[in-house]
């Protein structure tokens, strides 16, 4: 699991900053940094989707690299699951 690719997604999609996401997280740029190499506790996975705005669940979705982070499930469908959840946080903005 790479829970630095996860976080650089959504940060992304939230148009935020790593940094601004430590800050507002209460947490150090340089441990937010470590996800990509350490997965972090649940609390601060609960912590962290907070500020983000983002269910835990597709945090680590995003966060898996293979199906022995998918448990069983097929790669094209966590893609696809994975796709179709972010779209949730990138609303579309009603046209004129």
């Amino acid at each position: 699991m790479n829970f630095g690719k996860a976080v650089k997604v959504v940060c992304a999609m939230r148009g935020m900053r790593r940094s601004e996401l430590a800050k507002r997280a209460g947490m150090s740029d340089s441990a937010i940094s470590r996800f990509a190499v350490a997965p972090p506790s649940i609390r601060t996975i609960m912590r962290v989707c907070a500020v983000l705005e983002c269910p835990p669940f597709l945090l680590v979705l995003l966060a898996s690299e293979g199906a022995d982070d998918l448990y069983g499930m097929a790669v094209y469908k966590a893609a696809y699951l994975g796709e179709q959840l972010l779209t949730l946080l990138n609303p579309v903005s009603p046209t004129r």
